[in-house]
């Protein structure tokens, strides 16, 4: 079809745009400016996100070091791109975990 479809999902200030294969999500963060995330964005967050073991993986060692985690998370937004903050990346974290449970239980 041509014309956008817009959905708005409950529990999550997003706005999903779909034209074809090239959905975006554009979230009110609350750091005071909207971000869109494409596709590739959010490939490559989870990319980054899962290199970075750190932030995810509580056996770790450097798990509970925030300068650590802080310089994670760098590495995460140098790969992202300046228009992305740790706010930004956090909260698009917990969306996607958020989605991929809901998901998980809708199977068992």
């Amino acid at each position: 079809r041509g014309d956008d479809s817009l959905v708005r999902s409950r529990g999550d200030d997003s706005l999903v745009t779909s034209r074809g294969d090239d959905s975006q999500v554009t979230s009110w963060d609350n750091c005071d400016s909207w971000v869109t995330w494409r596709n590739s964005d959010v490939e490559a967050l989870i990319d980054e996100y899962q290199k970075n073991t750190c932030l995810w993986d509580p056996d770790h060692p450097k798990y509970f070091d925030r300068g650590a985690r802080k310089a994670a998370y760098r590495a995460v937004i140098a790969r992202l791109g300046p228009t992305f903050s740790v706010e930004h990346v956090k909260r698009r974290i917990n969306a996607i975990r958020t989605q991929f449970n809901q998901e998980k239980n809708r199977i068992n």
